[in-house]
């Protein structure tokens, strides 16, 4: 009977601490895991591209005090020996546009001279000119456009002065040459300065040779000279 009886109390006491526990197994405590938060990505560095980069052009502006000049060697009836006709002009534009090689960008180039605007010493051979010779009611202006440049150092010099060549095409009314100017220089940093001089007949650009009562001969040669001023950038 004593058996039975603490038998009964240790089963009554094993019921109730089940009961107190709610009968839930405990949850193991989970291990912690490594932060699985994204990363920072480090900072990238943009270097510029070649397109956003300077192009290496040099480009040559037309600046003002730059001027130009024809000059025909005649014999005026009232002199007893020949002397040169120059007629002058202030209007000068354009630009020559050379490539990082140093080679012409043709196509971005050209230097334009408003013939209309030209005046010499004589009122009357000026409007002979004007009208009959160049014919500048239809075609007002002369325009070179360069293609090559030759005995010319690259980069091109910031001091001192050269002499090289510039050759070309060359309207005249209706009509377009190749002819080469003869060109000394000198430098600066951003300027340059010079004179371009070439030459050729009446007959090669189809141009009336100037007759009227003050001139005894016109020499069949023209030369044209451009003073010129250059403002130097880089693109």
């Amino acid at each position: 009977m004593k058996t039975g009886f603490f038998f009964a109390l240790a089963s009554l006491l094993m019921l109730s601490a089940v009961a107190c526990s709610g009968g839930e197994t405990p949850t193991p405590t989970p291990t912690p895991t490594p932060d699985s938060s994204p990363q920072q990505t480090p900072e990238t560095v943009v270097t510029p591209s070649q397109s956003d980069a300077g192009s290496g052009e040099v480009i040559l502006e037309i600046s003002s005090g730059s001027e130009a000049h024809y000059l025909v060697k005649e014999q005026l009836a009232r002199l007893s020996l020949p002397n040169d006709a120059v007629g002058v002009t202030q209007n000068v534009s354009g630009k020559l546009t050379l490539e990082p090689d140093g080679t012409v960008r043709a196509e971005s180039s050209l230097i334009r001279v408003d013939l209309s605007t030209l005046q010499s010493d004589e009122g009357r051979r000026d409007n002979y000119v004007r009208s009959r010779t160049l014919g500048t009611g239809q075609y007002p202006y002369t325009d070179f456009v360069p293609t090559t440049i030759s005995g010319l150092e690259w980069p091109l010099p910031s001091t001192g002065e050269a002499s090289f060549s510039i050759t070309g095409t060359l309207t005249i009314r209706d009509v377009t040459k190749e002819v080469t100017w003869e060109t000394s220089a000198q430098f600066s940093d951003d300027r340059i300065t010079g004179t371009a001089t070439t030459n050729f007949t009446f007959d090669e650009f189809n141009l009336a040779v100037p007759s009227v009562a003050v001139v005894l001969s016109v020499e069949n040669n023209i030369r044209l000279e451009i003073d010129f001023v250059l403002q130097k950038t880089e693109a």
